[in-house]
């Protein structure tokens, strides 16, 4: 049995559209004190979240595999989302458990709204967002994952994604204490997240993940390069949007076999195009797909260029609709894209 922990957040999005532009609405010279409102043709509600949307891709790729927690097998996966949703998060839990998502460590908290994003789009693209925490902010009761589970038997993995400061630093604390493996995503934390932490959280993972603006604001930040992490023993994986991945596989110190005293590093880079489309719907949850790709391949127990298909795969089916998680896989669709990349 495998047990693979999504820490983030669970949201609503809601998404409207301004038919004009909004240049046109605000006087440069009154920007001290504004009064505006804008009339919208549409509005579009989705469940969203960076857990949300991981743990929906993670199931889906699991499910692939046949790795689905109800077979009891030894092999069997088991997806539990470590998040907090509101007095409105009965839709987010019904999402979960329509899709046999364990809910056994989602917190609801019956004072608080879940966590929401609204955002107004104009005609050139232009967007005002508003996003409020709610309760994305309650601290998870991680003690409560020791105690139920048995030590023996577990084989964990965890995925620390973005969201409130709160909960991402317990639950990033929490892994590096019990030195559990993780894949680490800190790429919306960047802007508040502190130095001491950051470098703690790439140093202790086993998978960084970013796109390359992320990877450079984390080699500026800790003042390491690439080359510095992937000699530490950590695997740098780089998203590249329409252009593919890439990761660095970390081949720690190795003792060459006519000496000794000598001793050579090495690494291995992977590179995976991205799935052509014809058309790309909405780009919004594609990197959270991808993650949840990875993840169900590498708990999986397939090999390193297989997740990176595996996530390339999934990011595919994410851009294709409007909404995070609206989108569908079949088996058959998903084996026609997997041969698109591995001819």
């Amino acid at each position: 049995m495998k047990n693979i922990f999504v820490s983030g957040s669970a949201a609503y999005d809601e998404i409207m559209d301004f038919p004009h532009h909004f240049k046109d609405y605000f006087h440069p010279e009154k920007l001290h004190q504004i009064n505006v409102s804008f009339s919208v043709d549409s509005l579009a509600k989705h469940l969203g979240g960076c857990a949300t949307n991981i743990v929906y891709a993670l199931k889906n790729t699991v499910d692939y595999y046949g790795l689905d927690s109800r077979l009891r097998g030894n092999d069997a996966c088991t997806i539990y989302p470590v998040i907090a949703v509101g007095r409105d998060g009965g839709e987010q839990i019904e999402f979960f458990k329509k899709n046999n998502i364990d809910t056994s460590y989602v917190q609801q908290d019956k004072k608080l709204y879940t966590a929401t994003g609204k955002v107004i789009t104009d005609k050139n693209d232009n967007q005002i967002w508003g996003f409020y925490y709610g309760a994305c902010a309650l601290n998870p009761k991680l003690e409560t994952i020791t105690y139920n589970l048995q030590p023996t038997t577990r084989l964990d993995f965890w995925i620390i994604s973005a969201t409130h400061e709160r909960p991402f630093t317990t639950a990033l604390r929490y892994v590096i204490k019990h030195k559990l493996p993780y894949l680490f995503d800190p790429g919306m934390t960047l802007t508040w997240i502190r130095d001491d932490l950051l470098r703690k959280g790439v140093m202790n993972a086993q998978y960084v993940v970013g796109n390359d603006y992320e990877i450079a604001m984390i080699e500026k930040r800790l003042n390491m390069t690439v080359k510095e992490m992937l000699e530490a023993g950590v695997n740098i994986i780089t998203t590249l949007g329409s252009k593919g991945v890439e990761l660095v596989e970390s081949v720690k110190l190795v003792e060459l076999a006519n000496s000794k005293n000598n001793s050579e590093k090495t690494e291995r880079r992977i590179f995976v195009k991205a799935i052509k489309l014809k058309k790309v719907v909405d780009p919004t949850g594609a990197g959270d797909a991808w993650r949840g790709g990875f993840v169900g391949a590498l708990a999986a127990g397939k090999p390193i260029a297989e997740c990176l298909i595996m996530g390339n795969v999934m990011a595919s089916f994410a851009v294709q609709t409007v909404g995070t998680v609206e989108y569908q896989v079949t088996k058959a669709e998903i084996e026609k894209r997997v041969k698109t990349l591995t001819k």
